[in-house]
């Protein structure tokens, strides 16, 4: 805990790392959207799914991959059909 991070020697830079992110690349944000889970359970009916970025013609969703977050381009269409709502935020 004592000892200062050295940032530079232990990241490499990497110019285009996610595919995800080209076809959103310079194309306007249209909105921004919190995805949630919905259960059937009292003590927790909805949980945070995603954050979700939409572009004219591009979607992006930034979720929990467990020890860090993920990034994914996959379309609407292959959400769960029932089980997800979406709350607009921008």
């Amino acid at each position: 805990m004592s000892v200062p991070i050295d940032w530079y020697e232990h990241f490499d830079w990497r110019s285009d790392p996610n595919a995800a992110l080209r076809q959103a690349r310079d194309r306007p944000l249209r909105a921004v959207n919190i995805i949630e889970r919905t259960t059937s359970a009292d003590w927790r009916p909805r949980v945070l799914h995603a954050v979700e970025f939409l572009f004219d013609g591009a979607r992006l969703a930034i979720y929990n991959a467990m020890d860090e977050n993920g990034i994914t381009d996959v379309p609407e269409a292959e959400l769960p059909a029932v089980h997800w709502r979406r709350v607009h935020v921008a």
